[in-house]
């Protein structure tokens, strides 16, 4: 009888065991982000414009890095927060070359170099850097201008000749 009351006891205590929760391991989840201004509504008359960049021979490209004159236009902003603004650009850059915006239409080795005022390089599907390009203050009217340019650049020593065109959307963005 002894041996059955301790039995019983031993299988109590065994569950009482195996009911009990082990221990895991715990650790900690850090939550991070910003909340920033509003950004800025892109004018009608430069929302969707057009940028003519010329005609040009091929023999004005003799080395890679050779360029075309720069030709200067404005994306116009409204109903802006006040405060400091940069622009990215978004589209295809030929391969190895992000400060350079792909053509299509038949022309290698060349692509766009989009630059501020200063000639300080915007890349291509990548952020703005923090610091070096012309920043975009919108003021007390609500309003932002960015005062940009385009030229042809080669990427390669032989330019083949065809049409050099090119699409890149742009976004503001509060810094």
């Amino acid at each position: 009888m002894k041996l059955i009351k301790y039995s019983l006891v031993s299988l109590a205590l065994a569950g009482a065991a195996a009911a009990t929760p082990s221990m895991a391991a715990t650790g900690t989840v850090h939550f991070k982000g910003e909340i920033v201004k509003s950004s800025c509504d892109v004018t009608s008359d430069t929302n969707n414009q057009t940028v003519d960049l010329g005609r040009w021979p091929s023999s004005q490209f003799q080395q890679s890095g050779d360029t075309t004159p720069a030709k200067a236009f404005t994306l116009k902003f409204e109903n802006c927060d006040s405060g400091n603004y940069t622009v990215r650009f978004d589209g295809n850059n030929p391969s190895g070359h992000p400060d350079l915006l792909a053509v299509t239409g038949g022309a290698t080795g060349v692509g766009i170099k989009i630059t501020d005022e200063s000639g300080n390089v915007y890349p291509i599907s990548e952020e703005s850097p923090t610091s070096g390009l012309s920043v975009i203050s919108a003021g007390s009217d609500k309003t932002a201008t960015a005062n940009l340019k385009a030229q042809y650049e080669s990427y390669a020593d032989t330019v083949g000749a065809g049409d050099a065109n090119a699409d890149a959307t742009f976004a503001i963005q509060y810094r």
